[in-house]
């Protein structure tokens, strides 16, 4: 179950920065342009939380919360 939640952060992560990445130079991913047809700001929000919502999952992930509760 935890490596499964650092995966699937990751990928969240990493989708989300190039495809931010790659719509600033223009272009775009097949897997989040219909992302941006609606508004161009809209898609770069989504982008952008799909990037912070991915680092949270995996440093939520990875933290070990039996020694977090000991202190």
């Amino acid at each position: 179950m935890k490596n499964g939640l650092s995966i699937l952060g990751f990928v969240m992560f990493i989708t989300g920065f190039i495809g931010l990445t790659l719509t600033l130079v223009g272009v775009r991913l097949k897997l989040l342009s219909y992302i941006d047809i609606h508004t161009p700001m809209l898609g770069f929000l989504l982008k952008l939380s799909l990037i912070v919502l991915g680092l949270v999952v995996f440093i939520i992930s990875r933290t070990n919360w039996e020694r977090e509760n000991q202190h």
